[in-house]
């Protein structure tokens, strides 16, 4: 929905979103003012009274949430949270939106029209009922009617079973008939490890074909390992050969500069950068990415799945997630993209981005998805069914070396547990009596104000009455005390 005047009169609108990507997905769609939730608790520079709408509410955990709440509250403003729980949650601990949506009592408003995928854009009839019945399957998972899509999808034909050693196989060429139709494409993986893997085979494929050419550049990548902020404060956590990046300033740390883990201690974690041994406050360690070097070499037109926040050499926002091709390696190890974007010599936090994982993929948008089953039965369950399904406008197909096995797996819930789902129905009773009384009490409180200033604006009005000339002579001949007690009463 647009937004202006007309939707917000008298008051600023604010768009929010968990991830940078999504701010500049938002931002191309039309919507001004747009940054994501970290950004707006730094500056808290929200105007007074202003409508805050956040996207892709259910990637935001409970601690953020509740900082976003309390920050909207103090200016007077508006929240409203636009989501889906049945899609990927935060990657930190509470999913605040499920939570809110379960045992808050309010009422949430549905969107249930289906956009993405739209039958007209076929090119034939039998693209035209392909499309439709590929709608049909998403519009099943997302009514968490897992099964049925399954079957329509099976029904279908976009579920191919593969023996033994040929999955990757048949998902890469399939990956490379819908290139040399000039169709957009991504692959889902569970793993980062079959990420790599398949990574891999669909760039080597397409070297083989000829649509890849161009003399190939050797570069330094730096792959991050993903460490959550209790695993960051111990140093087990932290491979041998790992090199720490600061996505941000900090202490004269300048944002991309790299150095060596030495230690941690209780407040401190010391890390060698430039040959001076720095220190960065426990509480900073946000500020740093913990990453391993690996070797690529790139071509003009490689697609590189961007890993890091940053800005470009002309100072153009870069983006975590993001998918961009290059046009070209400069000799100073500075890489052009397609769209005129220059990624500095210093930013190497990227990876190939053919294939991504489930959660890569939310909030993505291709003409084709290919989804690579894995073995690891523990990746697959109804949310990223869901989410991998969705991402395609035209179509979907599912390499899986086991039927029966995936249709199983995928009913189970990926939701985690929440503190509150560990009370028991008693006390959750309790607690929602609790609030009805509060709410009972609101209620009074704003009868006794509508009543107060109803008694005033009658009051008022009495007092400007036009008053006939012998009442006007007889109230000049009272004094002031009686006077007031004739209002009073």
């Amino acid at each position: 929905m647009p937004i202006n005047r007309k939707t917000t009169p008298n008051k600023s609108a604010s768009v929010l979103a968990p991830q940078r990507q999504q701010v500049i997905d938002l931002a191309r769609d039309g919507l001004a003012q747009t940054q994501t939730v970290r950004e707006c608790l730094q500056r808290r520079d929200l105007a007074e009274r202003a409508v805050v709408i956040v996207d892709e509410a259910g990637q935001i955990d409970g601690r953020q949430l509740l900082d976003l709440i309390r920050f909207i509250r103090d200016r007077n403003g508006r929240l409203i949270l636009c989501g889906d729980t049945r899609q990927h949650g935060p990657v930190e601990a509470s999913d605040a939106l499920r939570a809110i949506e379960h045992y808050s009592g309010l009422r949430a408003a549905e969107l249930n029209q289906i956009r993405r995928q739209e039958p007209k854009r076929g090119r034939t009839v039998a693209e035209w009922k392909q499309i439709r019945d590929y709608r049909e399957a998403v519009k099943a998972a997302a009514a968490g009617e897992t099964r049925c899509s399954f079957e329509k999808l099976e029904k279908l034909g976009a579920v191919v079973e593969c023996g033994l050693g040929e999955q990757s196989t048949r998902l890469c060429d399939s990956y490379l008939d819908i290139a040399a139709l000039g169709e957009s494409a991504v692959v889902v993986s569970q793993t980062r490890a079959e990420v790599r893997e398949i990574n891999d085979a669909i760039r080597e494929g397409l070297r083989e074909r000829g649509l890849l050419t161009g003399d190939e550049t050797e570069v330094t990548a730096l792959e991050q390992v993903d460490l959550t902020s209790a695993q960051k404060l111990d140093a087990r956590h932290y491979p041998a050969d790992c090199v720490l990046v600061f996505n941000r300033d900090l202490s004269g740390c300048v944002r991309g500069e790299r150095g060596k883990l030495i230690g941690i201690t209780a407040k401190r974690l010391a890390l060698e950068l430039n040959g001076k041994v720095r220190h960065v406050p426990l509480s900073h360690l946000d500020h740093i990415n913990v990453c391993r070097e690996r070797a690529l070499a790139l071509s003009p037109g490689d697609r590189l799945q961007l890993k890091a926040n940053s800005a470009s050499a002309e100072g153009r926002k870069l983006a975590n997630g993001e998918v961009v091709s290059v046009a070209q390696i400069k000799s100073n190890g500075a890489i052009r993209l397609a769209d005129g974007r220059v990624l500095p010599p210093h930013y190497r936090q990227f990876l190939r981005g053919y294939a991504v994982t489930s959660y890569g993929s939310q909030g993505k948008t291709v003409d084709h998805v290919l989804f690579s089953d894995s073995a690891i039965r523990a990746a697959t369950n109804a949310q990223q069914w869901y989410v991998t399904i969705s991402r395609g406008r035209k179509s979907i197909q599912i390499f899986t070396p086991d039927k029966d096995e995936l249709r199983h797996a995928i009913m189970r819930s990926g939701e985690r547990e929440l503190a509150l789902d560990l009370l028991s129905a008693r006390a959750r009773r309790y607690g929602v009596r609790q609030r009805m009384l509060r709410s009972v009490r609101r209620g009074r409180e704003f009868a006794r104000h509508i009543a107060h200033v109803a008694m005033r604006s009658w009051t008022a009005a009495f007092i400007k009455l036009r008053l006939k000339p012998t009442d006007e002579i007889r109230n000049k001949q009272t004094n002031r005390v009686a006077r007031a007690g004739v209002l009073a009463a």
